[in-house]
């Protein structure tokens, strides 16, 4: 995934007349480290494949997300969510839709559709369920929870 992301995010530079972005590939969201100060930039999160894991905590897991983007800045945060569209892949995902609505994200979009896949035999399509969340920017400091 971290390959694909990179070929993503080199092909998204080409088009950058003045490049703004930054990116970071983690094993996890406790180890992300950010040095610059807070601010309004928008945030993507892509969370592809995630919910796949029996061991997952979603509501840890968004917790922890929460935390890190309180450190990112009061911008406006889009989640999007891509992965099979099996049932057992996408176990996690009511409550991972839970947590982030009670975190304040809106649902925008929770639907299936087909994507090609281009191989070495040529392309075939493949099923993919998505959501697509989003939180406006953060207009009020809060001071506790």
């Amino acid at each position: 995934m971290c390959r694909l992301g990179e070929r993503l995010a080199l092909a998204a530079a080409e088009f950058d007349e003045s490049p703004q972005s930054t990116r970071q590939w983690a094993a996890g969201i406790a180890s992300v480290s950010w040095e610059s100060a807070p601010s309004w930039r928008p945030v993507i999160v892509i969370a592809s494949y995630l919910l796949a894991s029996p061991t997952l905590d979603a509501e840890q897991l968004i917790v922890e997300l929460d935390d890190l983007l309180a450190k990112l800045g009061r911008g406006p945060v889009t989640v999007l969510y891509t992965n099979s569209t099996r049932p057992d892949a996408n176990r996690s995902f009511p409550a991972f839709r839970a947590v982030l609505e009670n975190k304040g994200f809106d649902l925008y979009a929770d639907d299936t559709d087909e994507i090609e896949i281009a191989r070495l035999s040529g392309t075939r399509l493949r099923e993919l369920r998505y959501a697509l969340f989003r939180r406006q920017r953060r207009d009020t400091l809060r001071l506790g929870d």
